[in-house]
């Protein structure tokens, strides 16, 4: 009988602690929620929001990305000679990791946003590595160098007026075209062949 009383004694203490645990936890959180929203409106200039329209499309050309401004090391990079870099591949992460940020405003434009490591695919399919750790985020590596990553498709390069002319597909299924300016131009976007 005094087993069966130390039972439900620890078991109603257990009920106890873990009902006021659970209660002390939302009166915390429901502490930390203020009435008084501050909200600011993030400062974007128009011309990012309605770029003027040029080239042979008559398209927005986007000289002025939306981030541009949102520190002062972003206003120092719009200054610098815009890279654009297309592909995001062997030979333009060898690019991204081996370039000086402070010389180049870089934007990356690629349809994937991963870089994958080739070489370690077999050991992937074995199971002795994990597909994950093949992969690296091309915004990580756009990130060390103060750039801008673009997940959208170079359709085509006009030299003359130095634009890539770039499709974009929106959450909606709408695609958008425009262009981007560029001072240099890497064009590495790779092969892959698939071998039957």
């Amino acid at each position: 009988m005094r087993a069966l009383y130390k039972a439900f004694a620890l078991a109603g203490f257990t009920v106890i602690t873990a009902g006021g645990s659970v209660i002390a936890f939302f009166l915390y959180d429901a502490s930390t929620y203020k009435d008084d929203i501050d909200v600011h409106d993030i400062p974007i200039p128009e011309i990012a929001l309605n770029p003027r329209r040029g080239g042979p499309k008559n398209l927005p050309i986007a000289e002025y990305l939306v981030d541009d401004g949102d520190s002062e090391e972003q206003t120092k990079q719009m200054a610098k000679p815009k890279l654009v870099v297309l592909g995001c591949g062997w030979g333009s992460v060898a690019l991204l990791k081996n370039i000086n940020p402070d010389n180049y405003h870089v934007t990356v434009i690629s349809s994937n946003n991963y870089f994958l490591y080739t070489p370690l695919l077999p050991s992937a399919t074995v199971g002795t590595l994990e597909l994950r750790s093949l992969i690296e985020p091309v915004r990580k590596i756009v990130a060390r160098i103060k750039g801008h990553f673009l997940q959208a498709k170079a359709e085509s390069v006009d030299f003359s007026a130095k634009l890539v002319e770039v499709s974009q597909t929106l959450p909606n299924g709408e695609t958008r075209n425009f262009y981007l300016p560029y001072d240099k131009l890497v064009i590495a976007v790779g092969m892959f062949v698939h071998m039957l």
